[in-house]
């Protein structure tokens, strides 16, 4: 994922739910939150947070 960068406008980052491949079916406003705070940890240069070593699903 990359930080979106608008033209004409120093220093103006976009994030919002347009980059979903499919609208979820639940609220929205949590996982349009979620994109936001990963744009802004790659604007930051936050490095990634480690992988959770969780079992896989039994579904």
């Amino acid at each position: 994922m990359r930080a979106s960068k608008d033209h004409g406008l120093d220093g103006l980052r976009v994030a919002d739910s347009s980059i979903m491949p499919a609208i979820v079916s639940a609220n929205t406003y949590a996982t349009t939150l979620m994109i936001a705070e990963k744009a802004s940890d790659l604007v930051l240069g936050r490095p990634e947070p480690p992988q959770a070593d969780l079992p896989a699903s039994a579904a």
